[in-house]
């Protein structure tokens, strides 16, 4: 075996080798390379640097471990400076040896600061790690090694964690295994693999093997989790003309930030870093239409086709709950083509347009028209040339969670999945729009309303998020951002049996009032429910996440415990 360590001093990977100490695996002197499963790998060893002229390594220096035939079995870094360890007394005085522990190449990554990322939905694990790791360290490490692996149904990576455990979780979940080595990223599929062990050749050590004792069997266990929705609620109040707050008896369901679709309950981008943010966007651009200006993302132009010149969100939006897609400070120009704050179920195209704004020529006028399942609905509107608008989509399903997470396990010699799909739920939507120029109490201009033209019977349980299809666009864009909100929508009946939805969000953004995060429904001035208007607002209740399995008679004695095993049936799926 060879070893090198860079000490980062400019003198480049100097070769140690000859200054390790041969030692046994029982007295702990010996060179070791532990790996653990989806798990950083550790190296450790001990060095006798006595009558050489190499330098003590230091922290943080480069170390790499070849065998003989150039097959590199590690690489990693010292995380901490090696420990000086009295080895006793030579004719030239105390010898000391080295002792130092490196962390595989990982550690590079779990240095760097952790950046707040979506939810993976319904994609590949290897799809998954490798936006990880983009994010982390964009550069740093090759991906080339990352195999797509199966599907993992939802991933949320934690804010709190390093960048290994977070990858640890997702190769888990795919029942895989990761390995970052030579500066490469890779994750194959388990199972695929099989190690012979053989006490006659010195690979197995008997003495290294730990056993545990089985855990007792238990007849009633439960588990608990986050909150999560629970009941659908549908409160009804009266309208007077006078009252303007609102209580509902519960506290609506609102997702946290750790299990939230989007970034942090939101996804937002100001267009203000004079670059595209490749931690956010992908782009597509080969005429070079999209870049910035003074008004932050500025548009100019397309080559004509749907779908080529984009600027796509790489997290998916999950459709539920309730969901509001905003782009700010928009001018629209003369000639303009396009589809801006679009969600698309499957390709960039304008059929696959779940809900979007449509841009268009009409009578020599630039028009924006709601767009519903790729066909144009509602009421179009004619942008005034030099005015700025602010563009809302607001979507409300009646389920929070969308997406079913996958599982996968060994049954019988082969791996099996267990859970997966979506969620089938009906949406309600809502296209308003807001012209900056006019009065700050001024009411939004609805164009769509599906309290009056219809919930979407069938909608996409998740969408990838185009803030900008250019056919042929010309103008800025300010922001955009996409909120979830919570799980509360409100709406109204008015007493000729007129209905519409009421819109909720802070003043100033032309809306009829505002929910708080405990359940009050507060009305703006102008906006107050008349007499004869009946105000409903459907929400989700809240609880814990629990799951409670019982056996009868389980256990009654260690000995119908035992014969309780050939017979119980084993629980595959979670409650």
């Amino acid at each position: 075996m060879k070893i090198t360590i860079d000490n980062l001093d400019g003198r480049g990977a100097v070769d140690y080798s000859g200054a390790l100490c041969a030692g046994t695996s029982l007295n702990g002197d010996s060179l070791k390379i532990e790996r653990v499963l989806n798990a950083p790998s550790r190296s450790s060893g001990m060095l006798d640097l006595s009558g050489s002229t190499l330098a003590a390594p230091v922290r943080r220096a480069r170390v790499v471990m070849t065998s003989d035939g150039g097959t590199v079995l590690f690489t990693g870094y010292l995380a901490t400076e090696p420990e000086r360890v009295y080895a006793g007394v030579a004719s030239t005085g105390p010898v000391y040896r080295y002792a130092f522990s490196a962390v595989s190449d990982e550690w590079l990554l779990d240095k760097q600061a952790f950046v707040t990322g979506g939810s993976s939905l319904a994609q590949g694990a290897g799809l998954a790690l490798t936006t990880l790791t983009e994010r982390a360290g964009s550069g740093l490490f090759t991906t080339t090694g990352v195999a797509e692996g199966r599907a993992v149904g939802v991933f949320a990576p934690m804010q709190t964690e390093n960048w290994s455990t977070n990858a640890g979780r997702i190769a888990d979940a795919a029942y895989a295994a990761y390995r970052v080595l030579d500066g490469a990223v890779s994750m194959q599929s388990t199972g695929a693999v099989t190690h012979v062990l053989s006490d006659g050749d010195g690979t197995l050590q008997i003495a290294a093997l730990k056993t545990a004792a089985v855990r007792e069997l238990a007849n009633d266990v439960t588990l608990s989790g986050e909150i999560e929705p629970a009941a659908y609620i549908a409160e009804s109040f009266a309208g007077d003309g006078a009252t303007a707050v609102f209580q509902l008896s519960e506290a609506p369901f609102r997702p946290k930030g750790s299990a939230a679709p989007l970034i942090d309950d939101n996804f937002a981008d100001s267009f203000d870093g004079g670059v595209f943010n490749p931690r956010l966007w992908q782009l597509s651009d080969p005429g070079s239409h999209l870049g910035f200006g003074a008004a932050g993302l500025a548009m100019t132009g397309g080559n004509g086709f749907d779908g080529q010149t984009t600027l796509t969100a790489i997290d998916p939006v999950e459709i539920g709950g309730t969901l509001v897609i905003e782009a700010g400070s928009v001018q629209l120009g003369a000639g303009s083509a396009g589809i801006v704050c679009g969600l698309y179920h499957g390709a960039t195209e304008s059929a696959n347009c779940f809900a979007g704004y449509n841009v268009r020529q009409a009578g020599g006028a630039t028009v924006v028209v709601p767009l519903v399942e790729g066909v144009e609905a509602g009421t179009a509107f004619t942008l005034v040339n030099g005015h700025t608008y602010t563009l809302r989509i607001r979507i409300h399903s009646v389920e929070s969670q969308r997406v079913l997470q996958a599982f996968y396990t060994m049954v019988d010699g082969a791996i099996q999945s267990f859970g997966e799909g979506a969620v089938e739920a009906p949406a309600s939507l809502v296209f308003e729009l807001q012209d900056l120029g006019a009065a700050s109490n001024a009411p939004a201009t609805v164009l769509y309303d599906s309290a009056s033209a219809g919930v979407v019977a069938s909608s996409p349980a998740s969408c990838a998020f185009v803030a900008v299809n250019s056919v042929q666009l010309f103008g800025s864009m300010g922001y955009c951002r996409v909120t979830q909100t919570g799980s509360a929508w409100v709406a109204s009946t008015l007493a000729d049996g007129t209905k519409l939805t009421r819109l909720a969000g802070i003043a100033g953004e032309g809306v009829d009032c505002t929910l708080s995060a405990t359940g009050k429904v507060t009305f703006f001035n102008g906006r107050i429910p008349v007499a004869g208007e009946i105000v409903t607002v459907t929400y989700r209740g809240r609880r814990r996440a629990a799951c409670r399995e019982r056996r009868s008679g389980w256990a009654a004695s260690s000995r119908r415990g035992r014969e309780a095993l050939s017979t119980a049936k084993t629980r595959r799926w979670p409650c």
